[in-house]
């Protein structure tokens, strides 16, 4: 069983598992996401520019992600600690 403190980051090991994190990544690393493509990374990065993400479900306020996109997501994101 792999651990998620085990688990690297994406790009630079782009070998699975990897996870992204949603707070900070740019548009490139979110597209990585299963199920995200080039608008709902934009809506993405828009909706982290007056909100904060504290867990995976308050994706559900971003318009497009449903419950189904964050179940196949889940895994492979995280939330850093730190906030730029």
């Amino acid at each position: 069983m792999v651990l998620f403190e085990e688990v690297p980051t994406a790009p630079s090991e782009l070998q699975k598992p990897w996870r992204v994190d949603i707070q900070h990544a740019p548009k490139d690393e979110l597209m990585l996401l299963e199920g995200i493509g080039t608008s709902l990374a934009d809506r993405i990065i828009v909706y982290r520019e007056t909100h904060v993400l504290n867990n995976v479900e308050d994706l559900l306020q971003v318009h497009g992600i449903g419950p189904k996109k964050i179940a196949r997501c889940r895994r492979t994101i995280f939330f850093s600690e730190d906030s730029e």
